[in-house]
């Protein structure tokens, strides 16, 4: 999670809950019931960061309760270019798959692990295997949002999954597709034992993402 995310979900879907606590000149986020809330101001101001949020099980445990992934994964949108249909004027089929990168790409920006970062930490994570059921047509200028689920992370192999609606919000595809992560030298990197921080927020996502 980012530390602009963690902003957005205490100023804006958690202000009710969360209390804005002084601490000499230090300003703190926390839930306490009892304590009168107040309007939770920007980073600057409440003392937000990730390490906080990290460290304080009572504002996860605020978040866990109301739809971690509704309020914290914003969904991916896409809308159908003209030159993505066919003869037939429905979206080819192809696309579908590009589409899937673009909303991974958006996943990982969220979660504050660009393809950049991967890049900058001498990783890869090449597709091993990508799979695609469409169940409904979609054709220009249609608006369709993806939601990308973490399925199974185990260190080593991840899957995710891509839930694609329409503006009406009816399924009109269910994808995944599968990754590994490799440094440098070709050889595979176990993420558990080398980035044990993106691996527990991996995992923690897999539980909510039901």
């Amino acid at each position: 999670m980012t530390q602009k995310q963690i902003e957005r979900i205490v100023r804006e879907r958690y202000a009710d809950r969360v209390a804005v606590i002084s601490g000499g000149s230090d300003y703190h986020a926390d839930y306490k019931k009892g304590v009168e809330p107040q309007k939770a101001r920007s980073i600057g101001e409440c003392g937000i960061t990730m390490e906080y949020f990290q460290q304080n099980e009572a504002l996860q445990a605020v978040l866990r309760k109301n739809s971690w992934r509704e309020n914290v994964m914003e969904k991916y949108l896409h809308v159908v270019k003209y030159y993505e249909t066919d003869r037939m004027g429905v979206t080819h089929h192809s696309n579908y798959v590009r589409w899937m990168e673009e909303a991974r790409i958006d996943f990982m920006d969220q979660l504050g692990w660009s393809y950049q970062k991967f890049e900058e930490e001498g990783l890869i994570s090449p597709v091993i295997n990508i799979s695609c059921k469409f169940k409904r047509t979609t054709t220009f200028p249609d608006i369709v949002k993806i939601d990308v689920l973490v399925e199974e992370f185990r260190g080593i192999k991840l899957k995710l999954k891509y839930i694609m609606t329409n503006e009406a919000g009816t399924v009109v595809c269910e994808a995944s597709s599968e990754h590994c992560f490799i440094g440098k030298d070709g050889k595979p990197v176990k993420i558990n034992r080398e980035y044990p921080e993106f691996f527990r927020l991996l995992n923690s996502l897999i539980k909510r993402s039901d």
